[in-house]
């Protein structure tokens, strides 16, 4: 059992559209991590601009930043929302980690941070 002062706390950003029913897997999954005190959910913020601000390609993101580590679940079913290789692989300079539902390897084959997607 940890002690309750080393257990990490993270901040989660998530896109509560309607349509966006996969990220509750992930949601789900963190608020067990934390039942079980092996995090704590700082804060919950949900945001509906990922695509906008140029973070990601679309919006079916959580965004999670835990440890000095920032992590996105891109929950979206396979690619079309992708639409340029280029700007995506950019985008992945400010992660740590990228896990994709509807993992494709040789989407990613060629990207320079192909090491920070992970299969999801």
């Amino acid at each position: 059992m940890s002690n309750s002062k080393n257990i990490p706390c993270c901040t989660i950003k998530f896109n509560d559209s309607p349509g966006n029913t996969h990220i509750s897997q992930i949601l789900a999954g963190y608020k067990l991590l934390e039942d079980k005190k092996l995090l704590k959910i700082q804060k919950t913020v949900p945001y509906a601009s990922f695509r906008a601000d140029g973070n990601y390609e679309h919006n079916s993101i959580v965004e999670v930043e835990i440890c000095d580590k920032k992590i996105a679940y891109d929950m979206a079913d396979g690619y079309q929302s992708i639409h340029r290789k280029d700007r995506f692989d950019a985008q992945l300079e400010n992660l740590d980690f990228y896990f994709k539902r509807s993992y494709d390897s040789a989407f990613h084959k060629q990207m320079s941070n192909k090491h920070k997607v992970k299969l999801k």
